[in-house]
């Protein structure tokens, strides 16, 4: 997961045209701590990005949140431009639900002593 900052100003863009970014690699999964959501209580992958930006001085801390109907739209949009990752897992989902729908259910976690 990628953050970055698109505002064309000379700090943030390289002399290329492109702009500055980060790459997460620290996902954890938290809930929700936003008074506004509809479920306050909802989990939610959070991609932190600790001081990042082209301050001098200060550097801003981000984080981006993802719900699982996050999730569900980046795949679709991946099934829009065809990767075959993005519609196996959509097809498997479909796949899921109609199993349930039938009646299937997994079985039993083994008990140990």
């Amino acid at each position: 997961m990628y953050l970055h900052r698109v505002t064309e100003t000379w700090e943030w863009a390289n002399p290329d045209g492109t702009y500055l970014g980060g790459q997460c690699e620290d996902l954890n999964m938290e809930q929700s701590r936003f008074a506004n959501e509809v479920d306050g209580d909802e989990w939610r992958a959070v991609a932190r990005f600790p001081r990042f930006g082209g301050g001098k001085k200060r550097q801003s801390d981000y984080e981006v949140g993802i719900r699982w109907k996050d999730v569900e739209t980046i795949i679709d949009k991946f099934c829009e431009v065809g990767r075959p990752e993005a519609i196996a897992i959509r097809q498997a989902l479909k796949l899921a639900v109609a199993a349930k729908q039938l009646g299937w259910r997994p079985p039993a976690a083994p008990q140990s002593n």
